[in-house]
């Protein structure tokens, strides 16, 4: 036998030898039909639930009281309500979809997590009225923190003139002032596990920036008493852009014009109004200022949604 010869069969003496180790036992493989088996059974279990459940959000959702679409629901429950232990009808009373398909948690739903985490140490509410909200919150190892929102703080935010807001401003207040706190202080606890994270507006506010009076009315009856049939005082252009001094008055067609440009990026007008009122920005004379001021604060990277980063468009959104 050749050198060659000799080389070759101790070569494939150690193939054999690797091959034979390689072979599962029929232990080995029996083990391993039973984990294919159990995790077969498990996704088809998953699989029956997640029909069931987008079932019972079809069923849901074509009932009267509900205006979300089926998978609005579904969304929502699998978000927000399945965590928590929720059933779809609880989890409907505690969650809005606003605009773009974010979801946005009523304030008590945010604040119910804070009380159960066993983080919140103490809260003190040091003014409760109409006017201001005031409320002392100590975390467990920090020091206190006050956080205060007043009717002028809803006013520069554009959400006063709600309806909700003219009618129970206390407790919209309170509400904003407690979702304020939990997204500044227990950040972990409303974007951990268990949340859908946290929003920087509650439901008491997306219900207005839906810019739908359904939503509006839906939320009266979740803060109390159904919204009486007079409708809101309207302030007028004027009370929102106030002319500087000795400037010529804003013509209605350049105000329309800027409405129609809000409306193009889904911007409500209160809020786009209240803004510039807000900087103390001169209301244009020109279409050329118009346009202007227009590109140097509502672009995507203005200002603006520095501001309100919650009505940026999302990517997918198309604006007509």
């Amino acid at each position: 036998m050749t050198t060659t010869d000799s080389h070759y069969l101790e070569a494939k003496h150690e193939e054999n030898k690797t091959m034979s180790m390689n072979i599962p036992s029929e232990a080995e493989l029996a083990r391993a039909e039973r984990w294919v088996a159990v995790q077969r059974a498990q996704l088809e279990i998953a699989e029956a639930q997640a029909q069931a459940d987008m079932a019972e959000a079809e069923r849901i959702s074509a009932a009267s009281f509900c205006k979300m679409p089926a998978q609005d629901v579904y969304f929502a429950y699998r978000a927000v309500g399945e965590p928590r232990q929720l059933n779809m009808a609880q989890t409907l009373q505690n969650v809005h979809v606003m605009r773009g398909g974010k979801l946005s948690e009523h304030a008590a739903q945010q604040w119910g997590d804070v009380e159960r985490s066993g983080l919140l140490e103490d809260v003190q509410v040091i003014e409760r009225s109409a006017r201001a909200v005031v409320i002392d919150v100590k975390r467990r190892g920090r020091s206190p923190q006050r956080i205060s929102w007043t009717m002028e703080d809803a006013q520069r935010a554009g959400l006063a003139r709600s309806q909700t807001w003219q009618q129970y401003p206390a407790r919209m207040l309170e509400a904003r002032a407690k979702t304020e706190a939990a997204t500044l202080i227990f950040a972990d606890v409303v974007t951990g596990q268990g949340s859908s994270g946290a929003n920087t507006y509650s439901t008491e506010e997306a219900a207005f920036f839906s810019g739908r009076p359904e939503d509006e009315a839906a939320l009266s009856a979740v803060v109390g008493d159904a919204p009486s049939s007079a409708p809101p005082a309207q302030s007028t252009t004027e009370e929102l852009i106030e002319p500087a001094p000795q400037q010529p008055k804003v013509g209605a067609h350049l105000i329309e014009r800027l409405k129609q440009m809000m409306d193009k990026q889904q911007i409500p007008h209160e809020v786009g109004l209240a803004y510039l009122k807000d900087r103390g920005i001169a209301p244009p004379s020109s279409y050329q200022e118009l346009t202007r001021l227009f590109d140097e604060h509502f672009n995507l990277d203005g200002p603006f949604y520095l501001r309100h980063p919650m009505l940026l468009p999302l990517e997918d959104e198309e604006t007509i």
